[in-house]
């Protein structure tokens, strides 16, 4: 509802709107040609007035006017509320009252969104047209039937367990697929057979010149086979030295006593 204040500012802005001069004289002169309703629901009201080009006053129920020249009906609407192309082709009449029949329009071949405002005006005086097509609600949701058919669609899920397809059964065998054949292994014949090629094919080893375990002294050995020992490491050292003559040589083994080690060591000199 309009307060007294916007009623009084919206007759004030209609009456300069209306006001035209007819041979000097100041008239006024507006006429009320449309009551649009959209899903039954007053949106707008359109009047005519004559003294510019732009002579189609549309007005929403807040009191906002806007100035149309002559377009279709269903041009004003898209243009006053935005709507797409696809909303607009939309648009349809559910029905209407004519002001000049005082009853329902008369049946035509055009649809009265397709006609222009001065075409309604001529036809009809004025019209009070519901259209439809646009802005409808939605189906009401129905909370109770969804759930309803949610608890069903899980007992039926629970009930009815999902099958194998035919075409993915298979048959069961009537006799167990055998074990299969182990291959052959070799006999302790071949494996001896092929150490032995191995070994032969393998190059021997040369043994390196060094003193071994089996070189050095024993508890069982004879000090005469340490002497020997001794003497033929003393015989293959690098760093020997040999003293000429047989004689000056026997002298220097009595100078010395061997040890079980084959160490030599000196004896004490004696006059």
């Amino acid at each position: 509802m309009m307060s007294s204040q916007m009623l009084t500012d919206r007759d004030m802005r209609l009456n300069e709107l209306s006001q035209l001069v007819i041979d000097g004289v100041v008239t006024y002169k507006l006429d009320h040609i449309a009551t649009v309703f959209i899903n039954s629901r007053h949106y707008f009201n359109v009047f005519r007035r004559y003294n510019s080009v732009y002579n189609i006053v549309v007005e929403d129920n807040n009191a906002d006017i806007y100035l149309h020249q002559d377009y279709t009906v269903r041009k004003s609407l898209q243009t006053v509320m935005c709507l797409s192309e696809h909303e607009a082709a939309h648009l349809y009449t559910w029905n209407a009252t004519s002001y000049k029949h005082n009853g329902p329009v008369p049946s035509m071949s055009v649809d009265i969104a397709d006609m222009r405002w001065t075409e309604l005006q001529t036809n009809y005086q004025a019209v009070s047209v519901n259209f439809r097509g646009i802005f409808e609600d939605p189906p009401a949701y129905n909370f109770d039937n969804v759930a309803n058919t949610e608890a069903n669609n899980v007992v039926n899920a629970v009930v009815e367990s999902p099958s194998t397809p035919v075409a993915q059964i298979r048959s069961i065998p009537t006799e167990p697929p055998g074990a299969p054949a182990r291959p052959p292994t070799t006999t302790d014949t071949e494996a001896e057979a092929a150490c032995i090629l191995l070994t032969l094919s393998m190059p021997p080893q040369q043994r390196l010149f060094m003193r071994g375990e089996s070189d050095g002294p024993t508890l069982s050995m004879r000090f005469a086979d340490v002497k020997k020992r001794a003497e033929g490491r003393k015989q293959l050292s690098c760093y020997c030295q040999m003293n000429e003559g047989d004689d000056e040589g026997e002298d220097d083994e009595n100078n010395y006593t061997s040890l079980r080690s084959g160490t030599q060591i000196p004896k004490p000199f004696t006059q």
